[in-house]
């Protein structure tokens, strides 16, 4: 008899505990939105800041930056390049592709 309680017991705890499971996983897929989230709106604004200093560069601190970044990229260290955007995307007019 104490055997029948006991596992009765056991498996109403584990029917709570087991309910609790999806709970904390949702909480946790919640935490990894949100942290999703502020990297997504940190990277735009990342790029808004890049945009606007390429936007207040005169042509000659651009062919400068150009000049640099084709550098880096000769080297094979453009990787993370504030202004890699700007520079893929010039680099870019007119490629058709292989």
């Amino acid at each position: 008899m104490f055997n029948a309680i006991s596992s009765f017991m056991r498996s109403l705890l584990g029917a709570q505990q087991s309910a609790a499971v999806p709970f904390q996983e949702q909480a946790d897929a919640q935490a990894d939105a949100w942290l999703d989230h502020l990297a997504l709106v940190e990277h735009q604004a990342e790029r808004a800041k890049a945009r606007a200093a390429w936007a207040a560069m005169s042509d000659d601190e651009r062919g400068a930056v150009l000049d640099g970044c084709d550098r880096l990229d000769a080297e094979g260290r453009l990787e993370d390049h504030q202004f890699f955007e700007q520079w893929l995307a010039l680099r870019m007019q007119g490629y058709v592709g292989d």
